[in-house]
């Protein structure tokens, strides 16, 4: 395709037009010439690294992005983006390097330090992903999504009371039989933690109810039952599994040993 008549503006918006369209093919075409006639504008190269990123030409897309920020300098969200790049792609030093700059160009921005979060727990520092993630519910109103990333990286460090403590106000948000599988997921493994079998079991109990084909979940709670004492319970549980997996070893044998 030739775009020589046209100006960068309207090469942009016809690339946000063809990307509305799913052209993805097209609009990096488009995108990509953009940048060809006005190499200095970060709006074009920023548009052309996220065409390039969803086409998973991602090592370009990062490279577009890289050249977007050096022209930007101070756009929070173009370093955010670039950090968000890194993180995916496994490079989580420059992840956290890019993500440092935002923060130091606006430290009052949540969504940075939720981002840095991320990072942090990826690259197993949990101590620093807590404390990222802690300023984000000191400054931010109530974050379900922050409060449950925190409560997994609590039980991750052994630390089960702090896990229960983070999860119980989202717990409290939900009527008793609507409380969403993940929230009940934590709860129960804090409880395996500190050897609260009988809660566990309630728990995991409340989410078989919502998910009564999931194996992991019905092996977990006959697990519970059976650790508790409960072993008319185990066995219910265990038969359960073996009536859909009828091979799997962890039943036969929570069955067999009731």
């Amino acid at each position: 395709m030739r775009f020589s008549s046209q100006s960068a503006d309207a090469l942009i918006r016809a690339g946000q037009s063809a990307h509305k369209d799913g052209d993805l093919v097209k609009a990096n075409e488009l995108f990509g010439a953009a940048v060809q006639l006005n190499e200095l504008d970060p709006q074009s190269r920023m548009e052309y690294a996220q065409s390039l990123w969803e086409t998973g030409n991602r090592n370009e897309a990062i490279v577009q992005t890289q050249a977007a920020v050096k022209l930007s300098q101070v756009d929070i969200e173009n370093w955010q983006i670039l950090a968000r790049m890194h993180m995916e792609s496994g490079d989580l030093s420059s992840a956290l390097s890019a993500i440092n700059i935002a923060i130091k160009v606006d430290p009052e921005l949540m969504e940075s330090f939720d981002l840095r979060g991320q990072i942090h727990s990826r690259r197993g520092d949990y101590s620093e992903a807590i404390a990222d993630y802690e300023r984000v519910l000191t400054g931010t109103s109530q974050n379900v999504e922050v409060s449950k990333a925190i409560a997994h990286l609590y039980l991750q460090t052994g630390h089960p009371k702090r896990a229960l403590a983070i999860i119980a106000p989202i717990h409290d948000l939900y009527a008793e039989d609507h409380v969403p599988v993940e929230i009940l997921d934590v709860e129960a493994s804090a409880f395996r933690q500190l050897f609260r079998y009988g809660a566990e079991a309630e728990s995991l109990r409340s989410a078989v109810v919502q998910l009564p084909d999931s194996i992991d979940l019905k092996l977990r709670l006959a697990q519970a039952f059976y650790d508790d004492g409960d072993q008319i319970r185990a066995r219910q549980q265990a038969a359960e599994v073996l009536a859909i997996d009828s091979s799997n070893a962890q039943a036969q044998f929570l069955l067999n040993n009731n």
